[in-house]
């Protein structure tokens, strides 16, 4: 049963902000005053703690008692990022959707800039501000210029902009989406690279609009998940909830799950969607030697062969024993 403390306002939000937190105490309610302290004001704040054991619960409790409009949803136990991403989605009402992340902070005029946007362009879907780095105690450090921008109407266009940076941050997944857009993409999947291929999904559905200003505070300290997780098993860990089991094969794994958004964006023509096959390829060439690099996966890691490494030699050193053997027996 998932416990809930529900402070509503009496008519449906423009804006629903999803807030998923697993043990973000240090943080969070520096997160949340940012949040509630926008200028834009007709939103909901959703708070999904992904069943915490610090004090994420006592500060997500004290907000929802604070101000109607912030729900708390406690998970009974830890479903995994990913799914509690999509449960603070699926529990939005707004017209327009946002997720929050416990450790970043926004400036107040944040949502103003973007719900702007979304209501002068109705073929914009995802709007998103110029991104500030900050460290651990909230000093800027430096400023991320995001690629995803595309005014072009053309999707495989837009899908070209965005996987021509086959690397770099995915900060944009925090941007302002129109919520009836994005329940129609493949959500936040549990796999490493899945925000990537979530920012695809956007750029094939409609237009994705940039606002210079650097309004989002992306926060980059050492218990953030890619750097307190220190290998690709942990990481897929923290987003499936513990349930990863074995290697991890990140490329081929966002390859598969590319080819089947493609398939899923149910508003491309035949030739649009194999144009996007077409980008997806160009992507695995321009990462080509980690794609080639995952397939030797099985045989080494760091460095050391593993047991199926080792069984090959042993295999390959008792063939050339046998043959050795043999021709000695034909010697005269």
């Amino acid at each position: 049963m998932v416990h809930a403390t529900k402070a509503e306002p009496v008519e449906r939000p423009r804006v629903s902000i999803g807030l998923p937190v697993h043990n973000g105490a240090e943080y969070l309610s520096e997160a949340v005053e940012s949040i509630l302290a926008q200028s834009f004001t007709d939103f909901e704040l959703i708070l999904c703690d992904n069943a915490s054991d610090d004090g994420t619960e006592a500060i997500c409790r004290r907000f929802a008692g604070l101000d109607p409009r912030v729900r708390y949803i406690r998970q009974p136990q830890n479903i995994g990022a990913a799914a509690n991403y999509n449960r603070a989605f699926h529990e939005a009402r707004g017209r327009y959707f946002k997720w929050g992340a416990h450790d970043d902070t926004l400036a107040p005029d944040f949502l103003k800039v973007c719900v702007a946007e979304l209501d002068r362009d109705p073929g914009c879907i995802l709007v998103h501000c110029g991104t500030v780095l900050i460290d651990a105690d909230g000093r800027e450090t430096s400023c991320y210029i995001d690629c995803l921008a595309s005014g072009a109407d053309d999707p495989v266009e837009r899908f070209r902009t965005w996987m021509r940076q086959p690397r770099g941050q995915c900060n944009p997944v925090f941007g302002l989406v129109r919520r009836e857009a994005m329940a129609k993409t493949i959500l936040h999947g549990d796999y490493i690279g899945a925000d990537r291929v979530l920012l695809g999904d956007f750029a094939l559905r409609g237009r994705v609009t940039m606002i210079p200003q650097g309004y989002f505070l992306r926060r980059i300290h050492p218990g953030m998940s890619t750097l307190a997780n220190r290998n690709a098993l942990s990481l897929t860990n923290w987003f499936a909830g513990g349930q990863a089991r074995g290697l991890r094969f990140k490329r081929w794994r966002q390859l598969r799950e590319f080819r089947r958004m493609i398939g899923g964006v149910e508003t491309l023509s035949a030739a649009e969607r194999q144009g996007a096959r077409r980008v997806l390829l160009r992507w695995v060439y321009d990462l080509r030697s980690e794609f080639l690099k995952e397939l030797l996966l099985p045989l080494y890691i760091n460095g050391e062969d593993t047991a199926l490494k080792a069984w090959m030699r042993r295999r390959r050193a008792g063939r050339r024993g046998r043959g050795a053997a043999s021709e000695a027996r034909a010697q005269p």
